[in-house]
């Protein structure tokens, strides 16, 4: 720990790139070149020059030397013959990082980070982990372009993070394209997810498409979450016709009527009356139509059924695990550090100190701390005029100040200037 609080410029720039990249959620190892990368823009250019031609050189090797018996700060992964990886890489000791972690808490990295992260992450899971905390951090549009490279990269998880934070910036049809992709491209689970974004857009018709095709291969969720929409929203018509679709081929209009609340067999009479008069057949072959129309409605409710009680048993686990969490938390010295911070921000408010509130919110956020939503509360008791969740929509660009409205396009044209290729 000496040798890196004591550390020349470079070699202290580098480790602390080492320290903000685990900050973030990135792997372990950390090859060179983002290293390299990020250390270079905490820097002035005057600063770099003052370095000379070998400060990387210089840096490393002082970064790797130990120190007193121990290692120094950083360590380098060893290559193997069958390493997939055909570059440096590094570790940074577990105490360096642990209390670098605490001295830079309230710090980020320099505002070309998340750029630098798109250019030299490929890794899902590591490009999902940093996007995670750089929403946490209230920095929700940088997070987006992170989450559609690795969406373009395969990743259905981050795509739909990505639509997620699309549709709550009100880019509703932002949301439904990049939905649409994934389920065009065979994403299993997508199709749910999908109705719900088209239903949020008013694409009706898209959602009887999806939910009668889902439904024909076997596949009821689609149908389930259409349900949970429309019970929120109080749409019974769109309900009802999109399920009469999905359940009945011949007689979608009918379907409710027979099943509608009363005496079931008056009800089929009168359907079988309908159905004999529209088709001009017998009353007879009227009801044989509708049996053999239930022939097929039984084995859809069968799966109805089934997707409402899996969604039953995900919602119960969900649970289960938010509480076990929320109790992980509630003993831990983070949770009684944030209660500490929001109850004293609350008495800044109070007694209108709307200027020290507000550092110690970016702190918050810079932290991971504070959510966004506390400073909304801030900006709208400061300034009514203030838009309600324009902060928690829309998040903050990389100094701290708000960002006004943007949609897909904004994050693509943002992501492909950071990887330097054309749209």
């Amino acid at each position: 720990m000496e040798r890196y609080l004591n550390a020349p410029q470079g070699a202290r720039a580098i480790t602390d790139a080492a320290i903000d990249l685990r900050r973030f959620g990135h792997a372990p190892v950390i090859r060179e070149s983002l290293l390299v990368e990020i250390s270079s823009a905490a820097m002035d250019p005057e600063e770099l020059i003052l370095l000379g031609g070998n400060w990387i050189r210089e840096s490393f090797e002082y970064a790797l030397t130990p120190c007193k018996g121990v290692s120094g700060p950083l360590s380098r992964v060893p290559l193997t013959l069958d390493t997939s990886a055909p570059y440096r890489q590094y570790r940074v000791s577990d105490y360096v990082e642990q209390a670098g972690s605490v001295e830079r808490a309230s710090l980020l990295p320099p505002q070309e980070f998340p750029y630098i992260v798109l250019r030299n992450v490929s890794e899902l899971e590591q490009l999902r982990a940093i996007a995670s905390s750089l929403v946490t951090r209230g920095r929700i549009f940088h997070a987006a372009q992170l989450y559609l490279r690795a969406s373009e990269l395969g990743d259905y998880e981050s795509g739909f993070e990505l639509a997620d934070i699309l549709d709550f910036a009100n880019d509703h049809t932002g949301a439904v394209e990049v939905a649409r992709r994934h389920y065009d491209a065979g994403d299993p689970g997508s199709a749910r997810k999908l109705v719900g974004y088209l239903y949020q857009n008013g694409k009706i018709e898209e959602v009887e498409e999806v939910c009668v095709r889902e439904i024909n291969r076997g596949d009821a969720k689609p149908l389930v979450a259409l349900k949970d929409i429309c019970d929120d929203c109080g749409d019974s018509v769109t309900l009802q016709y999109i399920e009469g679709k999905a359940l009945s081929r011949n007689f979608p209009d009918l379907y409710y009527r027979i099943f509608e609340s009363g005496d079931l067999n008056s009800n089929y009479v009168q359907v079988a009356r309908e159905v004999s008069h529209r088709l001009q057949v017998s009353q007879e072959e009227a009801e044989g139509l509708i049996n053999a129309e239930f022939e097929v409605i039984a084995p859809r409710l069968h799966l109805i059924n089934d997707a409402m009680e899996e969604k039953a048993h995900e919602l119960r686990a969900a649970t289960e695990r938010l509480q076990r969490l929320v109790e992980e938390d509630r003993s831990s010295f983070f949770h009684a550090e944030t209660m500490r911070i929001r109850q004293r921000i609350e008495d800044l408010q109070k007694s209108g100190n709307f200027t020290d509130a507000r550092n110690l919110i970016d702190n918050g956020l810079n932290c991971g701390r504070i959510g966004l939503e506390v400073l909304d509360v801030l900006l709208f008791e400061s300034d009514p005029s203030h838009l309600e969740e324009s902060a928690s929509r829309f998040g903050l660009n990389w100094e701290g100040g708000l960002i006004g409205p943007w949609a897909l396009a904004d994050v693509r044209h943002a992501y492909h200037l950071a990887l330097g290729d054309d749209e």
